[in-house]
């Protein structure tokens, strides 16, 4: 799992960027990519969170539902919010939120970049080391 929770840090770091360059240069807009990315590193813990205590068909299916149901609830907040404005500004807030949507995204490139990616261990072999320790304290305990 250290991949994903690398993969998460990156994802900050990309956040972290995204809003300095969003303060430095459009002050106004700087709400909508923390919301975006808010949103997306919440859906992504909550992904973890469903493969790490066990995986089935039925929850995945409601995470990915609660997850498009997310993206649609802030895009709906976004578009109530600044329908009143003119289209370059309803543009360029849409263009900031599906930036910090893309954290994620983001994060999986940067973590997998070659100066970047450190010798870890696969999520393969973190889930057999897990099970070969269950089984070990099994056996402790019988």
């Amino acid at each position: 799992m250290r991949d994903v929770d690398a993969i998460s840090i990156a994802g900050i770091a990309y956040t972290l960027i995204l809003v300095a360059v969003a303060a430095i240069f459009y002050r106004e807009y700087i709400s909508w990519p923390v919301l975006g990315a808010a949103t997306a590193l919440f859906n992504h813990s909550i992904m973890i969170r469903i493969t790490r205590n066990g995986f089935s068909t039925k929850k995945f299916m409601g995470v990915v539902a609660f997850r498009f149901l997310m993206y649609a609830l802030m895009c709906t907040f976004l578009y109530f919010y600044i329908r009143g404005n003119e289209l370059h500004v309803i543009i360029t807030a849409y263009v900031f939120l599906f930036l910090g949507f893309s954290a994620i995204r983001a994060g999986i490139f940067l973590s997998y970049l070659p100066f970047i990616r450190h010798n870890t261990t696969s999520y393969k072999e973190e889930v057999e080391a897990r099970q070969k320790k269950l089984e070990e304290e099994k056996q402790q305990h019988d």
